[in-house]
């Protein structure tokens, strides 16, 4: 992930779910899903 996707990810952690308009929510969600997926991903690739 880079610089600009954490930044967003911390900004959206760190403000009420109910507070997010219905954007940043479909946003926040897809970034938490790649953060998950990523190391994942890499141990497929073989890639450290």
């Amino acid at each position: 992930m880079g610089d600009l996707e954490l930044t967003l990810l911390a900004y959206y952690r760190s403000r009420p779910l109910n507070s997010l308009t219905v954007q940043e929510v479909d946003e926040y969600l897809y970034l938490e899903l790649k953060l998950g997926l990523e190391p994942w991903q890499q141990m497929r690739r073989g890639t450290p």
